[in-house]
């Protein structure tokens, strides 16, 4: 199966078209405040100023429902690099030629040729991802078309959609040769899981720790048809975005669309691994943004039948832009990346663990809306909830897999990194050596009773790791005869419930299988104690168990007053390959190690959790994957440290000695 992109393409009768006015400013006085509107189209842009007035012949807008975008910022995205990768990007176009960076871009049509490809090849209806590079860098203040989020953004295009996306692409195309936020719109459809390669997941990882920052759209199956994973086009299911995997690490942001007046758009597909959300369009309410230039190509075309589109239209003649239809998470994505894009400007230093704290520290919604609806398929499992609308965790954060944390805010985002950055100290994750799982209930085995509410659950207790939750990452194993069926719910020490997969939701999954599931629902909350996993089963007539399951946190030891720790590491020697050291302290909660060779430094990532109840550790088998393993007869550093029930670490203490053979 091959990546789509994340776009409704349909096209709406012709009527006379109405110009709205321009969107009121917010202005913030700022300290070089810019004259607001000098771009004829800015007034249409209606997902960064919402003034809840008709656009042509389109009027589902509701005041306030947007980005919150503030035209008089200084922060405009100016020395930050953004990667496009879609298919066909028009980088020449008017209104984004001069932040085009060709020097960068890369196409991956012919396989991979480097930096300083074309991007601008493909089809000629596919305007798709230079209406995305619009979004985020066209030119501000240029008396030409529409308004960027980052208007001064520096713009790479790779054309990766229309390559044959073999393994090598795909992980080439996660790189660049400058610290860059990448947006990618695009992915597969969610009726069936689409694994991600390790060789994937790994990269993402060391490439965040390089300071590039990753976004991607949730996708446009709240309700498709199972024609496209090779079934009916009479069959719908339901789609979840962590059925995508490579969508479920901490890594990669997730993002979700709201219509015009601020509810989850009909097409958005929800999931526990989305982060926030933005405007994304819908048929009422769609967004304008750059085509192909002139009326031959891309989507405004001199057969449109919009008046505005076909060249009708006086702000439009060469068909250089297009609005109707123009809707989908695609769409919301890089209004994300755009305001990142911003933040990043302000503070070069953040990473993408701060980018995505701010980012959810000032997400905003609608609270008037009822969440609590019933399956939209029609297939109830009585007494069972079927969504569980926004939760709120016992850190105070609200959470809603339709909307994440929320709207992104562009000048709640940006006033909070300029009254301070946020501090989440270094980065926990809860790994033994060699990258293995902490944290696994092993084969539990249970059988799930069918069509019942009730279901069955399983206990995972969490003892050696306190860290303030940023991102969970689940494998949980079934048998079952249709795993359609099911529902799965997390459920936090501290009681806090996330719905991460709905029950009955027709997606084309069978027999003994490994579910991926990212969850951000639990942001802020401390990890020590049970954590607990319950799985119904919605439907009769098909039955299985749970096998296992296994849970990986990521977080830090922010959100709480820190002290300085009591404990040291004792005693700490090395007879042949097998270290042991003793602890001062009983407030051990557990022991982390790093072994590098003698000239490398730990970082953050390179520490691994040892249980407490471990005094020694034997490193022949060990092997460090951003290297290699250990050699017979060379010299390595062992580093050992303690850490405390707040997450305080104590002095490290470490030992050269060269590995002895076999």
């Amino acid at each position: 199966m091959k990546l789509i992109a994340y776009t409704f393409l349909a096209l709406f009768a012709s009527c006379s078209d109405d110009t709205s006015s321009p969107a009121n400013s917010i202005n913030q006085n700022a300290p070089s405040a810019r004259g607001e509107g000098s771009d004829p189209l800015y007034s249409f842009q209606w997902y960064l100023k919402n003034s809840g007035e008709k656009i042509l012949k389109f009027s589902d807008y509701r005041v306030g429902q947007d980005i919150n975008w503030n035209y008089s910022s200084d922060y405009t995205g100016d020395g930050v690099s953004v990667v496009v990768s879609d298919g066909r990007i028009q980088l020449g176009h008017e209104d984004i030629v001069g932040n085009a960076n060709y020097e960068g871009s890369r196409s991956y049509v012919d396989g991979i040729s480097g930096d300083g490809g074309n991007p601008d090849e493909g089809s000629s209806s596919d305007n798709h991802g230079t209406f995305i590079a619009g979004i985020i860098g066209a030119e501000r203040d240029n008396s030409i078309g529409i308004t960027g989020v980052a208007g001064d953004v520096s713009l790479i295009g790779y054309n990766y959609i229309d390559s044959n996306q073999s393994l090598s692409i795909t992980l080439d195309n996660y790189t660049s040769v400058t610290k860059s936020i990448f947006n990618y719109s695009f992915g597969y459809h969610n009726c069936e899981v689409t694994p991600a390669s390790a060789a994937e997941l790994k990269l993402l990882k060391s490439q965040t720790l390089e300071g590039n920052i990753y976004v991607t759209a949730a996708g446009n199956d709240f309700i498709s048809t199972r024609d496209k994973c090779g079934g009916s086009d009479k069959d719908s299911y339901l789609g979840n975005s962590f059925l995508n995997e490579f969508k479920n690490l901490p890594e990669m942001i997730v993002v979700t669309a709201v219509n015009g007046v601020g509810v989850a758009a009909d097409y958005s597909t929800p999931g526990p691994n989305v982060l926030v959300s933005a405007p994304g369009g819908a048929s009422t309410s769609p967004m304008i943004g750059l085509d192909l230039e002139g009326c031959e190509e891309g989507q405004a075309v001199s057969d449109s039948s919009l008046d505005f589109d076909r060249g009708d239209d006086d702000r439009n003649r060469d068909c250089n832009y297009a609005i109707s239809g123009m809707m989908g998470t695609s769409f919301a994505a890089p209004l994300v990346t755009g305001v990142m894009a911003q933040m990043r400007e302000l503070c070069p230093s953040c990473d993408f663990r701060d980018i995505r704290h701010t980012l959810i520290m000032t997400a905003s919604h609608r609270n008037d809306i009822s969440w609590n609806y019933s399956h939209p398929l029609g297939i109830d499992l009585e007494g069972h909830d079927y969504h569980l609308g926004f939760v709120k965790n016992s850190f105070g954060l609200e959470f809603n897999n339709d909307l994440g944390f929320g709207v992104v805010d562009s000048s709640g985002a940006l006033s909070f990194l300029l009254s301070s950055k946020p501090e989440l100290y270094d980065r926990r994750d809860s790994v033994k050596e060699n990258d293995q799982t902490f944290y696994s209930s092993g084969d539990v085995n249970i059988l799930i009773p069918d069509n019942n509410k009730n279901g069955i659950s399983s206990e995972i207790i969490v003892d050696s790791h306190n860290v303030s939750i940023e991102h969970i990452l689940l494998n949980v194993r079934v048998n079952h005869s249709y795993i359609s069926d099911l529902g799965i719910d997390l459920v936090s020490p501290s009681g806090t419930r996330h719905r991460l997969k709905y029950v009955n939701s027709n997606i084309f999954l069978s027999g003994d299988q490994t579910m991926m599931i990212g969850v951000n629902g639990f942001y802020g909350e401390l990890s020590l104690g049970t954590w607990k996993i319950e799985i119904v089963d919605g439907h009769a007539n098909d039955t299985g168990s749970l096998i296992s399951w296994d849970m990986r946190l990521m977080g830090g030891k922010w959100g709480r007053e820190l002290s300085t720790p009591s404990l040291s590491i004792d005693n700490l020697e090395v007879v042949g390959n097998t270290f042991s050291w003793g602890s001062n302290s009983t407030d051990v909660l557990r022991f982390e190690a790093c072994i590098k060779p003698i000239e490398i430094t730990c970082a953050e990532e390179d520490w691994f959790s040892i249980e407490k109840a471990n005094n020694s550790f034997e490193v022949t088998t060990f092997k460090d994957l951003s290297w290699s393993a250990i050699v017979p007869d060379e010299s390595y550093r062992f580093n050992i440290r303690a850490i405390d029930h707040n997450e305080m670490e104590s002095d490290e203490v470490s030992l050269e000695w060269t590995v002895a053979s076999e």
